[in-house]
């Protein structure tokens, strides 16, 4: 069917348009924005991706009104009705052009500020990545170099006897292997926190220094074994070059431990070592009505670091959250629920999340601890609620935050299946990747936003009502929230906004 001509539908039913010289012209309506806009065509609105055009099947005269899909108070409308039979949502719609131009602008302003605040982050953890890297990589040299000298000392006294002889095999022995345990404990626990990625021999001057690691311990092995064959104690040598074998393939050689694929040792590289670039222990500071943050969605990374500038600018911060990272010693560790508070479980994940996590549950008696404090000191205890979303998010009561906790993810599990369904393959075909992936403040971006809405709106109505309720506070916070209900501390609900980079 050509471009303005009667034609065929695919429902079977011809098309008709505003007749013009004897010919069907359709009304068109483009969005030429860089965000997602709803059409209202006299029964409902339906979504118009960007760079996507409506055609109208039909004659149409009334008024055609159009709004921003994430901001429905910017609305447009095009008159009593079409003049034109192309319209474009930036232009031919009274002010809404302008004013989600400018919703737009704004947003992308947002976005590069959080990816340059991303950045700066990143690497600033890099730099202490790479700090406890040469500390690292220092504490193993000076390993070996004491290694060394004490070979050399217990080489240049060579005994008389069979018993000095022992003796001497014990203690280099003692040396050898001590060391090579040392360094291998090491070189793994710096290997799970990703503050070891590399050999330590690696770089321009290193293979000079492995070369004299080396021929050093060759130069005392062979002095020694000479000696003890002279002494006609042959068999010490038998008893020297097992464990310096071992602990050259451990320390120098690097090919038992160091050269390994990381993914052997739980080594992650450096994007994947820090989902979450917020550590914090708490530090709850004195002063009777001093504020305290209390609770704080962990997504908001920046407008953390900003709280936690400008809280240096005007004295030291007084918060009472705890944000313990993978790359923490204490992730991963569980504690008992004191019999006192009548609580079910084994562990603190029982009431917060329904069951036990691979993250643990120490942070939480921390968190206790230093609201505990916080309470003592008569602090403001501050909770900081989503954006634009104070008040909203709680659960029902402490009781109920794990099973809560675990219809939410029950529900998420279900979003695999959503991925598979025809409304999720209509909106691809629509045009929803064309939605923009560029994450703002909130972490978030227009593309997983919509996602989102359309897995809503796949929901049946009770889970729908279910998420909906829920979004507000983080998983985390809204067991927070509900002990400091359940304890009867007072706490003012703060929007998170007031520190969002602008």
């Amino acid at each position: 069917m050509l471009p303005g001509q009667p034609g065929q539908r695919s429902d079977g039913q011809l098309e008709t348009g505003t007749r013009v010289g004897g010919k069907s012209q359709l009304l068109e309506i483009l969005n030429d924005l860089k965000a997602a806009i709803e059409v209202n065509l006299g029964q409902g609105f339906q979504v118009l991706y960007p760079g996507r055009s409506l055609k109208l099947a039909h004659a149409f005269t009334s008024p055609v009104q159009i709004r921003l899909r994430e901001e429905h108070e910017i609305f447009g409308c095009s008159g009593a009705k079409p003049t034109v039979f192309s319209l474009s949502a930036s232009s031919d719609f009274g002010d809404f052009g302008t004013n989600a131009a400018n919703f737009i602008d704004m947003e992308q302003a947002r976005i590069q500020q959080e990816g340059s605040l991303r950045q700066l982050r990143h690497q600033r953890l890099h730099r202490e990545v790479q700090r406890q890297h040469r500390r690292e990589v220092c504490a193993f040299h000076v390993t070996l170099i004491l290694t060394l000298l004490g070979h050399i000392i217990l080489t240049s006294s060579m005994p008389a006897d069979v018993n000095g002889m022992v003796a001497l095999q014990c203690c280099l022995a003692v040396c050898l292997w001590g060391s090579q345990c040392w360094i291998n404990l090491k070189v793994r626990l710096a290997s799970q926190d990703g503050s070891i990625r590399e050999h330590p021999f690696e770089g321009p001057f290193q293979g000079v220094l492995c070369f004299c690691y080396i021929f050093s311990f060759t130069l005392c092995l062979v002095t020694m074994n000479v000696q003890q064959w002279l002494k006609g104690f042959w068999w010490a040598t038998l008893l020297t070059w097992p464990p310096v074998f071992c602990f050259t393939c451990v320390g120098l050689n690097g090919k038992v431990l160091f050269l390994q694929d990381p993914k052997t040792l739980g080594c992650k590289e450096f994007t994947e070592s820090c989902p979450r670039s917020i550590v914090f222990d708490g530090q709850v500071r004195r002063g009777i009505g001093r504020p305290c943050v209390c609770s704080w969605p962990g997504k908001y990374e920046s407008a953390w670091d900003t709280l936690l500038q400008g809280s240096s600018l005007q004295g030291s911060l007084s918060a009472a959250v705890v944000f313990l990272p993978e790359s923490s010693k204490d992730f991963n560790l569980h504690e008992p629920i004191p019999t006192a508070e009548g609580l079910k479980g084994n562990c603190w994940c029982v009431p917060l999340y329904g069951e036990e996590k691979p993250w643990g549950c120490a942070w939480w008696s921390r968190w206790i601890a230093n609201i505990e404090e916080a309470v003592r000191e008569g602090a403001d205890l501050q909770v900081y609620y989503y954006e634009k979303m104070t008040g909203k998010g709680k659960v029902q009561s402490f009781a109920t935050a794990g099973q809560e906790q675990l219809r939410r993810e029950a529900i998420y599990r279900r979003e695999n299946e959503f991925r598979e369904s025809p409304e999720f393959l209509a909106a691809k075909i629509a045009g929803v990747e064309a939605l923009s992936t560029e994450r703002g403040p909130d972490s978030s971006s227009q593309y997983t936003r919509e996602v989102q809405r359309l897995f809503l709106a796949w929901l049946p109505q009770e889970d729908r009502d279910f998420l909906e309720a829920s979004e507000g506070l983080g998983n985390s916070q809204k067991a927070e929230v509900a002990w400091l209900e359940r304890k009867g501390y007072a706490y003012t609900e703060v929007d998170v906004s007031a520190w969002i980079p602008k």
